[in-house]
């Protein structure tokens, strides 16, 4: 039940408690022992690298890092430790009513739910983190949450019920267009056909997996195409197709290498040794077996670690070393029933069996026999009241879904009605916010040039009317030069677009607080207070040469325009109206001296 790792960029270095573990849980698969050294100095207070100083958690963080850590702690086959850990951060996100991340949390708990045989369980769990999924609307983390269930059903040997899950999954991500998850799904639907025997679709669906698709969609994540790579050699392998399965093992064992991911190098080392032992090189056989075997144990996967001393002793037994495969044999057995997988174990018992028969030991080789056959019957009869089981889950789930739908029925019902009983309230509050609507329109327009969008001479003598005599003012007014040669030369629509345009300028170049507004025709007003002589000309200067840089043939080719300027200020001895008239008399003089250029009134103080 493990999650897709993705590959990634590099990280920017964390400066941050949430960036750290930000870097930690994107890392947690391709490094499983790191995140778990990071979660650990979290929770323990203390300052990393790169960070502030130490300080305990915040809750939020204190969740986060509980989850890495009994994450990474599953990758390490630690199940009891990171069940304690990951239902801490379970318990701390639902206290935060955090439900993506309480959902995530509850994804990783049926992981392991699954990976320490409480199936059942671990069927409710994901139901419940796809009910989650779709009430937050997540479909790829529904998706997700399907295919984990699927291999809840292969763990509990229910393979056509695996099968209905993983074909469920790629539907969707087909319905959804989540091509990087279908491709994920396929690698999982290649492994469930192969349990079922059916080696070509195992292939077909293996292969589809990293066959290439649109040329505009993302690259194939590495560890997918690798994953499908491994998976299209089982089948090659069960189709007895020997040297397309080498060929592709050492395709993915690569990738796998070249990512840094141990526990996939040790499943294709131990595919390699089955290729070996078929082609009868039992020393290939030999080496590729105890590299699996020091990589599972160098990533602490002890279950696996019992497969591959299987492999070890069974390959001994082959080639009638028969003390080696014994000893090797019972350590399988030792790491397997301290790992309670007893699946191995289970088979650690039938090959002790006959190790042991084939040296003339009946006694051993009986005891053995029959520690085989009962725990055989004893993996049966939990496999059947699994199913049991599962059945009962799956009618809960359906029957909790029908009450949510039904849940849903009413509240929809219950909504329709309160629409009615509001609905005439609606209708005598609209006719005021339609009277309400059409006054405030009125008065914006009474307010504002339809044009531009400035303010207009009317909302500007209505400004300049409330001003306090005394205050230090400045008045730019504005024309542009020759407007009306635009309107003849390339037509009004074009000077309208030519008018809105200055406006948007002069606009830029202004402060918070100026007012700006459209005086009249190609005349333009501005007001600005707490202005000096020398500020008003380096404002009027920065007006001139926003318009006279302008890119003006990007509205006509051929256009050209510059602004002349007239200002005038004062500290309060001349009223506003009368300031107003020495701009506009400066104007007319920077008009007279040859236009696009600034002119000051003569009374400017």
């Amino acid at each position: 039940m493990s999650q897709t790792p993705t590959l990634r960029p590099p990280l920017p270095p964390a400066t941050t408690l949430p960036d750290v573990l930000d870097r930690a849980w994107q890392q947690r698969r391709s490094d499983p022992r790191g995140a778990i050294q990071v979660a650990r100095t979290v929770l323990a207070g203390t300052a990393l690298a790169g960070t502030t100083a130490g300080a305990p958690p915040s809750p939020r963080d204190e969740a986060r890092a509980r989850l890495c850590l009994g994450y990474g702690l599953l990758r390490l086959g630690e199940f009891a430790a990171a069940r304690d850990e990951v239902e801490q951060a379970v318990a701390l996100f639902t206290g935060l009513a955090d439900v993506p991340w309480r959902r995530t949390a509850l994804n990783i708990q049926g992981m392991l739910q699954g990976e320490r045989g409480a199936l059942v369980e671990a069927l409710k769990t994901f139901g419940l983190v796809r009910q989650l999924s779709a009430q937050l609307g997540e479909i790829q983390a529904e998706v997700e949450a399907i295919n984990n269930t699927g291999t809840v059903y292969v763990n509990m040997g229910d393979h056509a019920g695996a099968l209905e899950h993983r074909l469920t999954a790629l539907r969707l991500c087909r319905e959804h267009g989540l091509r990087g998850v279908e491709r994920e799904a396929l690698v999982n639907l290649s492994v469930d056909y192969h349990e079922l025997g059916q080696y070509e679709a195992a292939l077909e669906a293996a292969q589809a997996s990293w066959a290439a698709g649109d040329a505009q969609e993302d690259e194939i994540d590495p560890y997918v195409r690798a994953m499908g790579q491994h998976q299209a050699a089982r089948a090659c392998f069960g189709l007895g197709r020997y040297e397309q399965a080498l060929a592709l093992n050492h395709e993915a064992l690569a990738a796998f290498g070249a990512q840094g991911d141990q526990a996939s190098s040790a499943e294709v080392h131990a595919e390699l040794g089955r290729l070996a032992e078929q082609r009868r090189d039992y020393a290939g056989a030999g080496q590729a077996y105890r590299l699996s075997l020091l990589l599972r144990r160098q990533t602490g996967d002890t279950r696996g670690e019992a497969e591959s001393l299987l492999q070890v002793g069974q390959l001994h037994l082959l080639m009638d070393e028969q003390q080696a495969a014994l000893d090797t044999l019972h350590q399988a057995r030792t790491v397997a029933e301290a790992a309670e997988a007893r699946s191995e174990r289970c088979a650690a018992d039938l090959a002790l069996c006959r190790a042991y028969r084939q040296g003339g030991q009946h006694r051993e080789a009986l005891h053995h026999l029959e520690q085989h056959l009962q725990l055989k019957e004893q993996l049966f009869n939990d496999r059947s009241a699994r199913r049991l089981q599962s059945l009962q889950v799956q009618y809960e789930l359906g029957l909790a879904e029908e009450q949510r739908a039904q849940a849903e029925r009413q509240s929809a019902e219950l909504r329709q009605l309160n629409a009615q009983l509001e609905q005439s309230n609606q209708e005598r509050e609209a006719a005021h916010a339609e009277t309400s609507r059409l006054l405030a329109q009125v008065e914006r327009q009474a307010n504002e040039d339809a044009l531009t969008g400035l303010a207009n001479r009317r909302a500007f003598d209505r400004t300049i009317e409330r001003l306090v005599r005394g205050a230090q003012l400045s008045v730019i007014v504005c024309d542009i030069d020759h407007f009306k040669s635009v309107n003849d030369r390339f037509s009004h629509l074009v000077g309208d677009e030519v008018l809105r345009q200055v406006a948007r300028l002069l606009r830029s170049g202004l402060r918070q607080g100026d007012l700006l507004a459209r005086y009249g025709g190609e005349e333009f007003v501005i007001l600005m207070q707490g202005t000096d002589v020398q500020t008003t000309v380096q404002i009027a200067e920065r007006l001139r040469r926003l318009v006279e840089q302008y890119a003006w043939t990007s509205i006509r080719p051929g256009l050209h325009l510059t602004l002349s300027l007239g200002a005038a200020t004062t500290d309060g001895e001349r009223s506003v109206a009368e300031l107003v008239e020495g701009a506009d008399l400066a104007l007319y003089r920077a008009k007279a001296a040859g236009r696009n250029q600034l002119s000051l009134g003569e009374n400017t103080n």
